[in-house]
Parts: structure tokens; sequence; C-alpha cells
């Protein structure tokens, strides 16, 4: 089965593609498919050219070598890789990262121009995948290339979760790669493995290709002894850099215009009635189809604030038109073109509402004002990330969906009383109301916290010093 896979791979990425699929994808289907046509112009974003500072120039033509080249598709996989990054950026190494989402592109970009010299980054061709172009390096006019094996110069290769791409794949199977598998699971495969015999040896070649496999958790670990017999070993670096994030909270924070006010608002409140709205989706709106929600609000005895997952204006929009059509409540917009956002404290403290901050980057420093935080996307595909919640010291509350987080699993282990499942939306309040007001209230036991991020320093400095 593992010859049959390889040789499946390498027909597809040698003939099948660049014979037919490839013409017919950049000539015709371009014209009449949205997509392929936006993510052939994403790709073709990839500069090759001189000077040597340009981004997307690979290592070797500068005969250099880079310590690892990582591969990250969404932005929690690059700050799942950001402790690596960040170590081996400080240490002066060189790197690698090529990306496969324009969700991504803004902070890779913005991570190479602070360190030009260290780092190149690739968007990944997958429409503009083509493995018969070589080097054009003739006087320092233009050199091209569309496949990631000729590009990438290191000889280690990191994956997250499960980008198992053709290409990725048969490179790091060589002999001379140290390939490796990062917060791997098989938490959301189990099903597809035990019901389909071709699912499950699939997998199999696919596992068994990694020279390592790090897990999330031990549950994790235990799944790949189990159905693999694979050995693996469990650390979640991103731990360490939420913790990093949670503990130097106040330089962000700080550094926001309306800090001060919004600090001196949420202070107001007893710190067991107030709660944020994480990560928040338009459909997660119904938590305000509820009257004592909507009383206590009113009544100011609780605050309310929400993140949005997505931040453009038409998101936005559908989010503000959700909520007053469920509650009739003021919604209050924080956003990076606020001219002044003292009136909007003012206006607030007179008359009380929900606060949605539309600002990139800060719910994770955000969530520690909070004693209560929903983290949304439970009601539709999956869970966003309940570490940053957890270590920030919150009583977590997720939708059902949580079957493909790994994150949920490890916080339920370690803490099943501080995390709850709101199956109906419209209970969430009842549910909060209980945690905030019964004769017993539910302490945060933070000594844990502290032994779960003692416990992924050894991990993460032992697997540093292999690669």
């Amino acid at each position: 089965m593992k010859m049959f896979f390889t040789l499946s791979y390498r027909f597809f990425l040698y003939i099948l593609w660049p014979m037919l699929l490839y013409p017919l994808t950049n000539f015709i289907l371009v014209k009449f498919i949205p997509f392929i046509k936006q993510r052939k112009s994403f790709e073709n974003k990839n500069s090759f050219s001189l000077p040597s500072s340009l981004s997307s120039r690979s290592f070797k033509l500068d005969n250099k070598k880079a310590k690892v080249a990582f591969e990250i598709s969404s932005e929690g996989e690059l700050e799942q890789i950001r402790p690596l990054i960040n170590k081996l950026l400080n240490d002066n190494q060189l790197l690698e990262i090529i990306f496969c989402s324009e969700s991504v592109e803004k902070n890779v970009i913005n991570l190479y121009e602070k360190y030009p010299d260290n780092l190149r980054i690739l968007r990944l061709p997958l429409v503009t995948y083509f493995p018969y172009v070589n080097y054009v390096n003739c006087a320092g006019i233009d050199y091209h290339t569309t496949s990631v094996s000729k590009w990438i110069s290191a000889s280690t290769l990191i994956l997250c979760r499960y980008d198992f791409f053709p290409e990725l794949m048969l490179f790091g199977r060589r002999a001379d790669i140290y390939f490796v598998l990062l917060s791997a699971t098989l938490k959301d495969k189990l099903n597809k493995i035990k019901k389909n015999i071709i699912n499950y040896y699939y997998y199999k070649f696919i596992y068994n290709s990694f020279d390592q496999i790090i897990t999330p958790t031990p549950l994790d670990e235990e799944r790949f002894k189990k159905h693999f017999k694979i050995d693996t070993s469990t650390m979640d670096i991103r731990i360490l850099q939420v913790a990093e994030r949670v503990k130097n909270r106040l330089t962000k924070l700080n550094s926001l215009s309306f800090f001060n006010q919004l600090q001196k608002f949420i202070s107001s409140f007893p710190k067991d009635n107030t709660i944020i709205l994480g990560s928040f989706w338009e459909i997660e709106a119904k938590i305000f189809d509820n009257k004592r929600l909507i009383e206590a609000i009113i009544s100011k005895d609780i605050h309310v604030a929400i993140v949005p997952h997505l931040l453009d204006e038409n998101s936005l929009q559908k989010i503000i038109n959700t909520i007053s059509y469920e509650s009739q409540l003021p919604v209050y917009v924080i956003n990076e073109i606020n001219e002044s956002k003292e009136e909007i404290f003012e206006k607030i403290a007179k008359t009380n509402g929900i606060i949605i901050f539309a600002i990139k980057g800060i719910l994770c420093e955000l969530y520690s004002l909070y004693a209560h935080a929903f983290v949304g996307g439970g009601h539709g595909r999956s869970i966003h990330s309940v570490i940053e919640p957890y270590l920030s010291n919150c009583l977590t509350y997720v939708g059902p969906k949580v079957f493909r987080s790994t994150e949920y699993e490890l916080v339920k282990e370690i803490s099943k009383n501080e995390i709850f499942i709101i199956n109906e939306l419209s209970t969430f309040y009842d549910v909060v109301s209980t945690n905030t007001n019964c004769d017993k209230s539910i302490n945060i036991n933070t000594s844990t916290r502290e032994k779960l991020i003692a416990s992924m320093k050894i991990p993460f400095e032992n697997f540093m010093q292999k690669i």
C-alpha cells in the first residue's frame, strides 16, 4: 500500500497534473471559476526576481541554507508554531515559511518585514504548480519556480495538523529531510479510519511518512499508539505562546487609546458579572434571545462585550443587525477609526448596551478582563481556541461542535468544571447565572494552569535541540 500511494502521488504530480489538469485549470477553468482565478492571483504574488531582499527569492540562489521550513494554512497554525519561529529567529537562524491561505498572508508578510535577512516566504503553489520549470539565474535577470521542492533549502520540514499536500509529502519522505508533524490529531478522523479500510491505509501511509509526530494532548498520543502503533510525543507549544501573551497582556492593552476608559467602565461591574463573546459569529446572536439577559444588561447588572471572528464591514453589520433584532439593545462599536471613543463610554454609562470590539489581534489579551468567556464557532463548523480564555482564568462556554478541538479535550480533562457546552444558545445566560449565583461558587484553579504551562517547557527545549 505504501508503494501504491507513493506512485499515485507521483503520477498525479508529474503526469496527470502537468499534462492535463494544469492547462485545463490555468487556461480554461480560470476564466469561468472565480475561486481558481482568485487562487491563481494569490499565488502569482510570489516574487522570485532580484534583488535578493524580495520575500520569495529562494535562499538557494544566494548559496544559503535555511535551518527549518514550516508550512501553515491559517493564523491559528501560525500561532501554534510562533514560539519555534521566535526562538529560531532570535538565534539568528534562517527560516522558510510556506503558507496556503490568504487569511494568514498579512501576518506572514509582517513577520518577513521584521526579519528580511533571515526569512523567506512562499505562497503554496497549487493552481500554478508545475514541476518542469528550471532555475533561471542569468546575470540576475529572473528566477522562476512553481514547485516547493525546488524552492525549499532547509533539510527540516515541519507541517502543522493536517496539510498533507502530495508535493509536501513526497518531499518530506526523502531520506535527507527530517520530517515533523506538529499538533497531530486523530480526533476528527477516527470514524473515517474505522469505517473504510482504504482510509485506514491512506492515513497509515501519511503518518508513517514522518520522522517525528508531536501531539497536543496525551489522549492524541494514545490514539496514534492504538490505531497505528506509532510512537509520538506530546507537546502543545501554542500553550507557551498564549501564556506569553497573557503574561504580557498589559503591553498590548495599554497601547489601545481607549484602554483607560474601558478598564474604568469594566471595573464598575463585579468581576463575576462580566461576559465576553469571542470569535463571535452572526448565528450566535441568538444568545440574546433570553429575556433575563436583556433585563440584566438594561438594569446595568452585567457588562457584555463581543469580539467578532470576521471583522469586515459586511460581517460586522450582519452581527449588529441580528443583535438589534434579537434584543433591541444599543450596540456600541469600537474600532481603529473611531475618532472619539470617550463619547462611546459616556453613552454606554448612561444607557447600557453591548460593546463590539472590531479590532484585530486583541482578543487573547481582552479575555483577562472578563470572568465568563463564550468562544464562538461551536454552532457552526467547530469551536475556536479555548486555550486563550482558559489561560486568562475565565470560565469558558462553547457550542456543541467540539469534535475537532484538541484544546477543548485538554481543558475538559484537567479542569472539567471550568468549561461548559451550550447546546441551545438562548440558554447561555442561564448557565452563566448558575455559575455566578450558585451557593458554592466555582473557583478558578490557577495552579492547574501553571502546571500545564510548566509541563510544556521541557519538551519544547528538547525539541529545539533536535532541529
